[in-house]
């Protein structure tokens, strides 16, 4: 299928940013913050980009964030217990085992006891 003019301009506008993940909670880590490029996977598992031992709630590999042809994702890697997206007023969704969601600007996840947000910053990367 031939991309829409919708898509093409949406690339465009990807060009020349960086997309961020910023650590929101625990308060002790909030700011922590990893660009993201390529496949970060995130769990307690020593192996993984980013790890979190100390939240029993986490799996040892709990979700992956990569991008796709300039847009952020996460996917749930079958963690026990789940994760999240968060619309404004703090309710989440689940992400069931294997569900890939498109992360927007803004966009917050919550993994066990830890929530971060997706921030696209202008000219780095």
């Amino acid at each position: 299928p031939k991309p829409s003019k919708t898509s093409k301009r949406q690339s465009k506008q990807q060009r020349g940013r960086a997309t961020r993940l910023v650590m929101l909670e625990p308060r002790s880590r909030r700011g922590v913050t990893v660009q993201l490029g390529g496949d970060i996977v995130l769990g307690r598992d020593p192996a993984c980009a980013i790890v979190l031992d100390d939240d029993a709630y986490i799996s040892q590999r709990h979700v992956r964030f990569y991008d796709y042809d300039g847009q952020p994702m996460v996917e749930d890697l079958g963690s026990t217990n789940g994760s999240e997206i968060l619309d404004d007023t703090g309710e989440g969704s689940l992400l069931t085992k294997g569900s890939r969601v498109r992360l927007e600007d803004g966009s917050r996840v919550r993994i066990g006891n830890r929530s971060f947000t997706v921030a696209t910053v202008r000219g780095q990367g």
